[in-house]
């Protein structure tokens, strides 16, 4: 089972700007219950500007298996024929391309061009964890979601 986050949202999952829904979205992660899927070179870069412990808790997930990385190279192609069709109403086509390259159909964001994306762009369409709206509690909607994220097999 696969999530992504965008990084809009990754400082609300740790630290001071943290909210309980992005709080047990990182402790599903963290448990194992689902893996955080990265890759593509925009993405990384994004991350970069992430808060420090977000960026710690990201490399110690991937050293224990908690997140995986999917090839850059796969996610870049695909990032390039969305921008080259211009289908994205948002600016993350990469976030759509490792949709797409890894299976992934959970994105936690609250960009609502992306999330517009997401679910028209992907087939089958994906569900969006959000905070949007002061939906910063962990509701059983959310649980949900979190159980029953899938991942395909090329991650």
């Amino acid at each position: 089972m696969c999530v992504i986050v965008d990084t809009n949202v990754a400082n609300t999952t740790i630290g001071k700007q943290s909210t309980e829904a992005g709080r047990k979205f990182l402790e599903h992660v963290s448990l194992g219950s689902v893996k955080l899927v990265i890759g593509g070179q925009k993405l990384r870069k994004e991350i970069k500007g992430c808060s420090r412990q977000f960026q710690q808790w990201l490399a110690t997930a991937l050293r224990f298996g908690r997140a995986l990385e999917a090839r850059d190279e796969h996610v870049d192609e695909i990032e390039n024929h969305l921008k080259e069709a211009g289908n994205c109403a948002s600016d993350d086509e990469h976030v759509v391309a490792l949709a797409k390259v890894t299976g992934a159909r959970l994105i936690f964001t609250n960009d609502k061009d992306l999330q517009r994306d997401c679910t028209s762009l992907l087939d089958p369409s994906a569900k969006i964890y959000t905070t949007n709206y002061e939906r910063t509690d962990f509701t059983q909607h959310k649980r949900s979601l979190l159980l029953k994220a899938i991942c395909g097999p090329s991650t």
